[in-house]
């Protein structure tokens, strides 16, 4: 039914075959960016909040650190990403790492505006 299909759009085989060929190669091999955006969703800042995250006293006010173990994550995709070796889970990962780090510094800086 397909070739019928093609042989009324007025196709050659060559051309079915170039399409068929195109289309399993764009399922197979998604772009960069689409792989980005999957694994970007897939790992979500809050996932970090319960296990990551504390709240330390600084001269007299409670901020938003990370713990260690967060921290010394952070530090380890940082320098993978550096050295080129980092999967496209773990740029998912210090994706939400990051963004997690950019809302508690603009947190941290809102209540020390505030102090």
């Amino acid at each position: 039914m397909r070739d019928e299909a093609i042989a009324l759009l007025g196709r050659s085989p060559s051309k079915k075959q170039k399409d068929e060929d195109s289309l399993l190669q764009y399922e197979q091999s998604p772009t960069k960016q689409d792989k980005n955006m999957i694994t970007q969703m897939m790992v979500q800042p809050s996932f970090w909040v319960e296990s990551g995250v504390k709240i330390s006293k600084v001269r007299n006010l409670y901020l938003f650190k990370f713990t260690d173990e967060l921290q010394s994550r952070l530090e380890e995709l940082s320098q993978k990403k550096k050295a080129g070796f980092l999967t496209s889970e773990e740029e998912a990962e210090l994706t939400g790492i990051l963004e997690l780090d950019r809302i508690f510094t603009l947190l941290n800086a809102r209540i020390i505006a505030e102090s």
